[in-house]
Formats: structure tokens, C-alpha cells, sequence
């Protein structure tokens, strides 16, 4: 059994349920456990760990389920399909608030070449956020540029 489901007094896990997408490290920490609604036919599991690599620190979810069980949620689920639905992805002012927290964390790793790409359960939101906000400061470049010829 995982020692991140039996409390392990660590709560260090060397049993593989998801290795660390990021280093491969079988060894995580759970940092919190997520209980879910159960909703009829769904068929994921009603619960995860957000777990902290030991090696990298990389945060991810540790649920029991495969990819082939994602893929048959997806295929089946519509609700992230409507833009009227709520959670992560609009661009309300509290969204771009959270979005530009986390954009001033990455802001000095993205180059003007840099492809980004955002993994997760939202609906593309911070991207389109970080596209409107690099869009901003080159227009404020170029106001800047306008500026000096006009002067």
C-alpha cells in the first residue's frame, strides 16, 4: 500500500503510484490529501494527493488512475467544453489578479521566442492572460519608441 494513503510518519513514499513527471523520482510527499464529489458516471477516482517531489520539489497530483481512465473522463465529460461553466479560465478581475501572481513568478523565464505551454485544469485562461499582458508591454514599447522619434 502507498504511504501516502497509510500516513507513513514522513510521509515520504517510495511506492510507485506517479513517478515525478518532472525528474522521474519515485519519492514524494504528500502535502495534501483532495476528496472529490462523487458524481455519477464519472470515472475517476473521488480522491488525490498533491504531492511534493523529494528530489526537485515539483508539485503534482498523485491520483490512482491511468491514462486510458483520463482519456475516457475527457471523451465523456462536455462540462469544460462550455465557456459559461465556471472555474479556472475566464478573465475576470479576481482570475487576473491569481494570473498575475503567477505570470510575475515565470515573467523573468519567458524570452519573446519562448513557447509556453499550460497543463491543467482550466481553460487556457493564464495563457491568454500572459498573451494579453506581452502584447501590453510591446505596445508600451512602441508608444515609448513613437515617443523619443517624435521628441
Amino acid at each position: 500500500m502507498n504511504a501516502l494513503a497509510t500516513g507513513d510518519k514522513r510521509g515520504i513514499s517510495s511506492e510507485i503510484s506517479r513517478d515525478c513527471p518532472v525528474c522521474g523520482c519515485t519519492e514524494k510527499q504528500s502535502l495534501c490529501q483532495i476528496y472529490l464529489a462523487p458524481v455519477a458516471d464519472e470515472n475517476l477516482p473521488p480522491d488525490f494527493h498533491v504531492a511534493s517531489c523529494t528530489r526537485c520539489g515539483f508539485c503534482f497530483d498523485d491520483m490512482a488512475a491511468c491514462q486510458e481512465d483520463f482519456d475516457a473522463y475527457y471523451a465523456n465529460t462536455i462540462k469544460y467544453q462550455h465557456p459559461g461553466t465556471c472555474g479556472s479560465g475566464s478573465l475576470s478581475e479576481a482570475e487576473c489578479e491569481r494570473y498575475n501572481r503567477v505570470f510575475s513568478a515565470c515573467r523573468q523565464h519567458i524570452r519573446d521566442t519562448s513557447y509556453l505551454l499550460d497543463i491543467g485544469a482550466g481553460k487556457g485562461g493564464l495563457l491568454r492572460h500572459i498573451a494579453n499582458e506581452r502584447e501590453r508591454e510591446r505596445e508600451r514599447e512602441r508608444e515609448r519608441e513613437r515617443e523619443i522619434i517624435c521628441c
